[in-house]
């Protein structure tokens, strides 16, 4: 079989090598082609915790790197708190906080989590925020309860003229008492020995599973519920207003990545 007279012609190779080189350098190098999906996520040492009535809420720094050899997408990052009698508080990440500079200063800014896309050596950081949203009915009573403690608290102060910068007016006894009681409703944190744990999904998979050790020490309770003796006052209810810092908590003994996945994926 004679082979065809394009094929004898250097400038057909030359044309066709051409093609290929250019294919080749818009794809990824060929050492990521057989590297698949593979993301590495590490948590800050130390983390956040406070309540918005009786419902925990977390706070920390996550980073997220792909190490794999092809771009993904993540669509969701999930976070609990697992007890070691099996009791589980859902603490999914719903927000983080970017930084913008505005005119000479940087202020920040809390977005919602979307989707997160990353390049081979692309990673995201950032604080993070994770709490479970209240049910349809909880939150028609908690926005009746913030929204009555706010306008009590700022009848008051624009009556006596007070300075934006001072909180010195107490809400009516009578709302007052209902946030006290809605907190013990829902107040289900207790002490014992727990682990956190945080996952980037894809959809439903899974793609890296973080797990800490953590102690919630008596302590560590009664801290949290002392946060409520100030809603009178409004900390924790009004915009940007909190008297106590959060309750600060230690991650620095992280568990071997087999073992975080096997405690996330059975639970």
């Amino acid at each position: 079989m004679s082979v065809p007279d394009f094929l004898k012609r250097t400038s057909t190779w030359s044309l066709l090598l051409s093609g290929v080189a250019i294919i080749l350098s818009q794809s990824p190098p060929v050492k990521n082609w057989f590297r698949g999906h593979k993301v590495t996520l590490r948590v800050s040492k130390e983390c956040f915790m406070s309540h918005s009535l009786g419902k925990p809420m977390i706070q920390f720094t996550l980073d997220i790197e792909n190490t794999g050899g092809r771009p993904v997408e993540l669509t969701d990052i999930d976070c609990f708190l697992k007890k070691s009698t099996g009791d589980i508080i859902n603490l999914p990440i719903k927000a983080y906080l970017q930084s913008t500079p505005t005119g000479q200063s940087t202020s920040a800014t809390r977005y919602p989590i979307t989707l997160i896309s990353l390049r081979p050596g692309e990673r995201w950081n950032a604080v993070v925020f994770g709490y479970e949203e209240w049910s349809e009915a909880e939150d028609e009573t908690v926005n009746s309860i913030t929204s009555g403690m706010v306008n009590d608290i700022q009848a008051k102060r624009a009556k006596v003229k007070s300075s934006e910068q001072v909180w010195s007016e107490e809400a009516n006894e009578d709302h007052v008492k209902q946030a006290m009681e809605f907190f013990k409703a829902h107040f289900k944190l207790t002490q014992g020995q727990y682990v956190i744990y945080v996952a980037v999904k894809k959809d439903d998979k899974a793609l890296a599973v973080a797990g800490y050790p953590l102690v919630i020490f008596a302590y560590h309770i009664q801290y949290l519920r002392s946060m409520v003796d100030y809603y009178r006052w409004g900390s924790g209810i009004l915009p940007n207003y909190q008297t106590l810092p959060d309750l600060r908590l230690l991650l620095n003994r992280p568990l071997a990545d087999a073992e975080a996945s096997r405690g996330y994926t059975s639970r």
